[in-house]
C-alpha cells in the first residue's frame, strides 16, 4: 500500500515561524442541547471522512509503504532539531541573547490595543513590529527601554457579551505580567525562585498595569538588583496558592461504604480511611477576590470547587482529574466530582478545549483528552438518576472538544492511499520508494493524531529551564513548540519525545514530540469517539424509556463498548470514525513482531536508497527530500494502552482481534516493564521522570483495567496481581513516611520516583485517586496477611 502524508501548509523558515502565535483560543460556538436533536434517528455518513477500507492487511504482515509528503508541517520550524522538514537545512544554534527582542516604541499609528484585537481574531500578529509595538505600549513606560521575550499568549475568545468579553479583556491584562514582558524575564532569570512556577502563581496586589509602571519607574540597574527585585516582588506580589482557600466538600462522609469493603484488611482500611479524609486537604475554592479582580491572578475562574494534585501544583490539571474523579466516586463524592467534570466543561465552553491546567499561562495547549471518560464515569455510577439535561448538554461540550483535537492546529495527520504502491515483505525488504504523484483525495484515509503547539517562547512556568535547553537545541523556536507539545502529552519529559545522540544519551535539547504519532493520544481520541458515541445512544435511550417506579426514574444502560449498531445518526458518526481510527492504528501502529502497538517517528534520511525494515518506511516530499517513517526506540508502558480503550472490540477488527489480545499479552510479559514495584514507566532509564525506573498512578490503573478488559489467556490473573502490588507499594511507601508520591520507583516497592524539572511532590491526587479505586474494585480479592 502507498500512502499520502498531509497536513497543511509547509514553513517558510524559522525566523518566519517565530512571528506566529499560539492557536486561537477559539469562540465556543457549542451547539444546541442534544434533546432538541433526538427526533432524527436516520443514519448520516461523516461528510468530512472518506470511505472506511473494508478489510485489513493478511494477518501477521506489516504494511510497508512509500509514502509521499505534500506538505509534512510540524510545529517546529525546518530547523528543527535534528532535521529539516520543509524544505531546507538547519540553521546554527541561537544563543541565549538571540532568545529575546528588545522592545520599541510604537513609530506609527499602531497601537497595543488594535494589535491585540487582531489577537483576538486572528492566528497571528501580521508583523513582528505590530507584536513588539503592542508589547511595548502595554509594558513599557515612556523613555523606558526593556527586553521583551518573544510573543506569548494567545488571547481567547469567549462565549457571550459584556460580561466575558470583560473576562477576555482580565486575562490578557493578567498575560502582560504573567506570559511575556521584561518583568517576567528578569525575574525568572535572576536566580530568585529556585522553581519557576513561583514567580506565574504569586497573585498581585494592586492591577497590572501599576505593577508594571512602578517596576519600569525603576533604574534599569536597579531592575536586576536581586535585593531590589525581592522588596518590589515583595511589595506588589502575595504568596504563591494564596488565590486559592481551603474548602471541606459539602458531600464527604468520614465512613464511605468503601471502607466496609475493606472490613478483611484493617491496614488497608485504616489506609483508606486517611486517604478519604486526605480529600479534604486537596479541596480548594478559588478566592472571591479572583471574581472581583481577576486581572490581577494567574488563576482560571472556577464556578466549582477543584481538587489539587498537591505540592507545587496549586491549581487542578486536565488529565489529573479523570483518576480524581474516580477517587472521589470510590468515596461517592459524587457532586464534588460533578462539580470537577463541570469546571473543565466550561473551560471547553469558553475556550474550545481544556487547558493543560488551571492557570493562564497554560492557555497554549492542552493534555491528553479523558473529559469524556469524565463525563462516562459519572454516568456509570448513577445510570438512572444522573441529570439527563447535564448528560446532553456535556455531551454539545465534548463534540466542541472533539472539533478541536481534530481541527484545531495540526493536530490531526492524514495518510491516503495512491493507487500504485511499493510493498514490502514480512520481513520489510523493498525497493526504492516511487516518485511523487498527485494526491488523489477519493482513496481511502487514515487520520491519527499528534500533540501539537504552535508555541515559540519559554514556558512562564519554566522559564529559565526552557531558555537553557533552548540555547543547547539547533532552533530555539522549533525546541520551544515541541518543549510545549511534549507538556501537552502529559508525559512531560521521557525519551519518548527526544532523539538520542550518536552516544545513545537522550538531552532534551532534542525534544522531537510533534515528529511523533503516539499510541496513546490515539487511544484517547479512539475513546472519545466510542464515547461519544456511546453517550449519544444513552441519552436518546433515557429519553424514550418509560419512568420506572423509583421516583420517576429511566431504565436506561450505557451501550456496550463493542456494539455494532447505532439508534442516534449522532452515535452513528462517532462510531463510524472510531473504526476508521481502529483500521488507522491496526494498519499503522500495531508491529506484530513485537506484539504491541508503537509510537511513529518521522525523520529526516538522506539516503533515499535505503532499504526498509518492519519498523520503517521511506517519504518523499515535492522538493526531492526524503524522510522516514520508524517505530520508536524506546519501548513506554503507553505502548499496550489500545487494551485499557478496548481497541480490539472494535467489530472491525473481529477477523484479527484474537490474534492481536494473546500477542499484546505476550508482548506484555517480555516487555521488562512488570516490576515488583508495579510498572516502570518505559525500558529506558535516563535522568527524565516519565522514564525508568518511575512508574505513575494513571499508567498502571490503565494497564490493569487493559489487562481486566483483555478477557484472554492468564490476563486476569496478570491484572490481579499487578493491581496488588501497586496497592502494597503505595502503602509501604505511606506507611514508612505517611505520604502519598506523584511518581514511585517500580523496583523498589514503597521508594518514590526522582528525575525531571522539580523536587518529588507528594499529596497527591491522581496516586490517590487511583489506590482508592483499586481499593473499591479489588478489595474483596485482598485477604488480611496471616
Amino acid at each position: 500500500m502507498s500512502s499520502f502524508f498531509q497536513t497543511g501548509s509547509a514553513r517558510g523558515s524559522c525566523h518566519s515561524f517565530s512571528s506566529s502565535l499560539h492557536p486561537t483560543l477559539k469562540r465556543a460556538a457549542v451547539s444546541r442541547p442534544l434533546d432538541e436533536e433526538l427526533g432524527d434517528s436516520s443514519h448520516q455518513q461523516n461528510q468530512q471522512q472518506d470511505t472506511i477500507p473494508q478489510q485489513l492487511p493478511p494477518h501477521g504482515t506489516t504494511t510497508m509503504a512509500s509514502v509521499h509528503v505534500d506538505a509534512f508541517h510540524v510545529a517546529s520550524p525546518p530547523c528543527s532539531p535534528r532535521g529539516g522538514f520543509a524544505g531546507g537545512g538547519p540553521t546554527s544554534p541561537q544563543k541565549m541573547n538571540d532568545l529575546v527582542v528588545e522592545a520599541e516604541h510604537p513609530s506609527s499609528s499602531v497601537t497595543a490595543a488594535s494589535v491585540m484585537m487582531r489577537m483576538a481574531n486572528s492566528d497571528s500578529v501580521s508583523t513582528p513590529d505590530e507584536a513588539r509595538a503592542a508589547t511595548a505600549a502595554a509594558a513599557a513606560a515612556p523613555g523606558a527601554a526593556s527586553a521583551v521575550a518573544a510573543s506569548v499568549v494567545k488571547v481567547p475568545t469567549l462565549m457571550g457579551a459584556n460580561d466575558d468579553e470583560d473576562a477576555l479583556a482580565h486575562v490578557a491584562r493578567a498575560a502582560k505580567v504573567y506570559c511575556q514582558g521584561e518583568l517576567l524575564h528578569i525575574v525568572q532569570t535572576a536566580g530568585i525562585f529556585e522553581d519557576s512556577k513561583e514567580f506565574v502563581d504569586m497573585p498581585m496586589r494592586v492591577d497590572p498595569e501599576v505593577v508594571l509602571e512602578q517596576f519600569h519607574a525603576l533604574a534599569p540597574s536597579l531592575r536586576r538588583d536581586p535585593t531590589v527585585l525581592k522588596a518590589f516582588l515583595a511589595q506588589y506580589f502575595s504568596a504563591p496558592g494564596s488565590d486559592l482557600v481551603p474548602h471541606v466538600p459539602t458531600d464527604h462522609t468520614d465512613s464511605p461504604p468503601l471502607l466496609e469493603g475493606l472490613a478483611g484488611h484493617a491496614p488497608y482500611q485504616r489506609w483508606a480511611s486517611d486517604l478519604n479524609d486526605f480529600w479534604k486537604q486537596l479541596c480548594r475554592k478559588v478566592s472571591p477576590d479572583v471574581d472581583l479582580n481577576p486581572q490581577r491572578y494567574s488563576i482560571l475562574k472556577r464556578t466549582h470547587p477543584v481538587v489539587i494534585p498537591g505540592g507545587r501544583f496549586r491549581e487542578s490539571y486536565y488529565w489529573d482529574s479523570y483518576w480524581i474523579v474516580l477517587g472521589l466516586l470510590a468515596c461517592d463524592m459524587k457532586e464534588t466530582a460533578r462539580g470537577l467534570v463541570q469546571n473543565l466543561l466550561d473551560d471547553v465552553a469558553n475556550f474550545g478545549f481544556v487547558p493543560n491546567g488551571g492557570r493562564i499561562y497554560y492557555l497554549n495547549r492542552s493534555q491528553p483528552p479523558l473529559l469524556s471518560e469524565m463525563v462516562l464515569a459519572l454516568v456509570k455510577h448513577d445510570p438512572a438518576g444522573i441529570d439527563k439535561h447535564f448528560v446532553s448538554s456535556a455531551l454539545a461540550v465534548l463534540e466542541k472538544e472533539y472539533e478541536f483535537w481534530m481541527n484545531d492546529g495540526e493536530r490531526a495527520i492524514t495518510f491516503s492511499s495512491l493507487p500504485s504502491s511499493i510493498d514490502g515483505d514480512a520481513h520489510g525488504s523493498s525497493s526504492p520508494p516511487t516518485p511523487c504523484r498527485k494526491h488523489q483525495p477519493h482513496h481511502p484515509q487514515h487520520v491519527l493524531n499528534r500533540y501539537w503547539t504552535a508555541s515559540n517562547h519559554p514556558r512562564p512556568e519554566s522559564f529559565k529551564e526552557d531558555l537553557h535547553h533552548a540555547g543547547l537545541a539547533d532552533c530555539a523556536q522549533g525546541f520551544y513548540a515541541n518543549i510545549a507539545a511534549g507538556a501537552e502529552s502529559g508525559w512531560d519529559f521521557s525519551s519518548r519525545w527526544i532523539a538520542p545522540c550518536e552516544k545513545g544519551e537522550y538531552a532534551l535539547e532534542r525534544i522531537a514530540t510533534t515528529t511523533i504519532v503516539p499510541v496513546d493520544l490515539n487511544t484517547f481520541l479512539y475513546r472519545m469517539e466510542r464515547n461519544l458515541a456511546r453517550l449519544h445512544d444513552f441519552v436518546l435511550t433515557r429519553q424514550t424509556s418509560p419512568p420506572t417506579a423509583a421516583a420517576g426514574r429511566t431504565a436506561a444502560t450505557i451501550p456496550s463498548d463493542a456494539r455494532e449498531s447505532w439508534v442516534s445518526s449522532k452515535a452513528q458518526m462517532f462510531a463510524d470514525a472510531s473504526t476508521r481510527r481502529a483500521l488507522a492504528m491496526d494498519h499503522l501502529l500495531w508491529d506484530n513482531h513485537r506484539g504491541m502497538w508503537r509510537d511513529l517517528w518521522v525523520s529526516s534520511n538522506t539516503n533515499s536508497s535505503s532499504t526498509y525494515s518492519s519498523s520503517s518506511r521511506s517519504v518523499i516530499n515535492s522538493t526531492g527530500c526524503t524522510f522516514a517513517f520508524e517505530f520508536a526506540k524506546v519501548l513506554p508502558a503507553s505502548n499496550f494502552l489500545p487494551l485499557w480503550g478496548r481497541v480490539l472490540d472494535n467489530p472491525a477488527l473481529a477477523s484479527v482481534a484474537s490474534s492481536r489480545k494473546l500477542a499484546a499479552l505476550e508482548g506484555l510479559g517480555m516487555s521488562g516493564l512488570i516490576t515488583k514495584g508495579g510498572l516502570q514507566t518505559t525500558d529506558t532509564e535516563t535522568k527524565e521522570q516519565w522514564d525508568a525506573p518511575n512508574a505513575w498512578s494513571p499508567i498502571v490503573h490503565m494497564i490493569i483495567e487493559g489487562l481486566e478488559n483483555l478477557q484472554a489467556g492468564d490476563s486476569g490473573r496478570l491484572a490481579i496481581s499487578l493491581a496488588k502490588a501497586w496497592l502494597e507499594s503505595n502503602y509501604l511507601g505511606w506507611a514508612n513516611t505517611g505520604y502519598m508520591y506523584e511518581k514511585y520507583n517500580g523496583g523498589v516497592p514503597g521508594a518514590r520516583g526522582e528525575g525531571g524539572e522539580y523536587y518529588p511532590q507528594v499529596g497527591f491526587g491522581w496516586t490517590n485517586g487511583v489506590v482508592l479505586h483499586l481499593l473499591k474494585v479489588y478489595g474483596g480479592k485482598i485477604s488480611e496477611k496471616k
